[in-house]
């Protein structure tokens, strides 16, 4: 009976090691596509903003004030790519440990949505793809967390610009279906999503299969945090979002909220 006592006692003590290293293993395999996730968006935008400083710094002297103008928006888009990924980040980490805290005011929502195409613009024309912005009349005044929605036209459109072929255009549009209620449509002409990746594409830190056309396969090999943080942060306001194809090709989401936010 010693025996079999001391058997089961190391039986268990192996057990309980595997289930610790298995539990390591995991939170260092997440741990590295954490950092992954954060070297591509973080190093982009930086390796964008160093440039433009280095070359206004070089020919400040002599460049002419619109091209100096041009460096200095370029400047300024960089940092909010910078601000923007961090501030997704932050808000992870908030909603892990209780409910994403929200900020409502009240605005009209065209407003924020040309602010982030203006923000844009200069890399979707780098990449030859279209803007498109179509807000349906008559418009009502949201309430609701207005640089969290932000975030979410920002994510989506990006993700639709990055994944939209060259003379390809990206949609944006705002539609009112009755007084309660705000859809937003960002759709793209790329070859859409897998249908084995539908369910997973919202999921935190989900790695995509092949690349999308317009794409290196670096660039879209992880979702990263965006299509997590626009979900938590629909979600959040009492929305809804989701993905679809296009019959005419390309991918669809589409995020329903309600225009006025419970006390």
């Amino acid at each position: 009976l010693e025996a079999l006592a001391t058997t089961v006692n190391q039986m268990a003590g192996h057990l309980q090691q595997s289930a610790e290293a298995k539990l390591k293993a995991e939170r260092l395999m997440a741990l590295h596509r954490l950092s992954t996730v954060l070297t591509h968006d973080l190093r982009s935008p930086m390796v964008g903003i160093l440039k433009a400083l280095a070359l206004l710094e070089e020919t400040y002297e002599k460049m002419p004030k619109p091209q100096a103008q041009r460096l200095l928006a370029d400047l300024v888009r960089g940092g909010n790519l910078l601000l923007g990924t961090l501030n997704d980040l932050l808000d992870v980490y908030r909603h892990s440990l209780s409910a994403l805290p929200l900020r409502a005011t009240v605005f009209v929502l065209s407003d924020a949505a040309h602010d982030v195409a203006r923000l844009l613009e200069a890399d979707a024309s780098a990449r030859g793809v279209k803007l498109e912005t179509t807000i349906a009349a008559p418009e009502r005044r949201l309430t609701a967390d207005r640089r969290r929605l932000q975030r979410v036209l920002f994510n989506l459109l990006d993700n639709a610009i990055k994944h939209s072929p060259a003379g390809g255009v990206v949609g944006l549009r705002v539609s009112w279906p009755d007084s309660a209620r705000v859809v937003i449509d960002v759709e793209d002409q790329g070859p859409g999503i897998p249908e084995g990746e539908r369910a997973k594409i919202f999921d935190f830190l989900y790695e995509a299969g092949e690349p999308r056309h317009g794409s290196d396969r670096h660039e879209c090999s992880s979702i990263g945090v965006g299509l997590y943080f626009c979900r938590m942060a629909v979600e959040a306001h009492g929305g809804r979002i989701d993905v679809e194809n296009r019959p005419e090709g390309g991918a669809r989401f589409t995020a329903i909220l309600p225009v006025e936010q419970p006390e």
